[in-house]
């Protein structure tokens, strides 16, 4: 029997792949009896990747229904009852099968996290920084509109979304922002804006609407929209006034 312990935004989801009920276990918590496996580690798995099936509905995987999370989840796995850690590192990704039912969880060992190839900075005219970070300084609730759940229209296939308070941004507004529920967070990319409708990348799950429904603008990553709509142009990191033709390459 094996214990499975993910962390995600701070909570603890613990799962045991024995039979029976909870299992509560010294200086490691209580966990939940799960149809939860994994393939054969091998002696180099802490460089490999491996993967974790489990229920579709089994938290973490409703996570990844429709995009990443922003967060980490991590992930220990330890053997019982000699509690040998077998496996630490994080979640990758996710795929689920056809029918949805089994959600196969892609993990990597902590010790292939910084591989790869560092990017350098790149230069170019549109910004590089990721709108409401760190860097660009914009805060996202100056740029956002909040409105309860049950007020907004959706879509039967869920693509779209209807409200009046859309209608009273400009046209193209949201197109690029993001969508979040609270406290059931749900988070979707928005595709376009006009007038009162917006569009969404992947289908609106209409299961999980939560109290709240916020939007929150987009950015093209242009030196227009960041002077005009966001008033940021002093954290602006792209070059607008480089040449688009490369004379090395291309000549005067």
């Amino acid at each position: 029997m094996e214990l499975y312990t993910f962390t995600y935004n701070e909570t603890l989801y613990q799962y045991h792949s024995g039979n029976g009920g909870p299992l509560t276990v010294t200086g490691e918590g209580t966990f939940t009896a799960a149809p939860i496996g994994r393939k054969e580690f091998s002696r180099t798995f802490s460089k490999d990747n491996n993967v974790i099936t489990m229920p579709a509905n089994l938290e973490p995987a409703p996570a990844y229904r429709y995009l990443n999370p922003t967060t980490l989840v991590s992930v220990v796995v330890k053997s019982y009852p000699d509690l040998r850690t077998l496996f630490s590192g994080v979640v990758a990704s996710c795929k689920y099968t056809a029918e949805k039912l089994t959600a196969e969880l892609k993990i990597k060992g902590k010790y292939t996290l910084n591989d790869g190839i560092i990017p350098i900075r790149t230069y170019g005219t549109a910004c590089s920084w990721t709108l409401f970070g760190s860097e660009c300084k914009v805060i996202k609730e100056n740029f956002g509109v909040t409105v309860p759940s049950g007020q907004p229209t959706v879509s039967a296939d869920g693509y779209s979304m209807v409200d009046l308070e859309f209608g009273t941004y400009p046209d193209g507004y949201f197109t690029g922002g993001y969508l979040e529920t609270s406290p059931a967070v749900q988070y979707q990319y928005i595709l376009n804006h006009i007038g009162n409708t917006i569009w969404f990348l992947v289908p609106f799950n209409l299961e999980h609407t939560g109290n709240t429904i916020s939007l929150f603008a987009g950015c093209n990553k242009s030196s227009d929209v960041c002077t005009n709509l966001f008033d940021n142009y002093k954290n602006f990191s792209g070059f607008p006034y480089i040449p688009e033709k490369n004379p090395v390459t291309k000549g005067f």
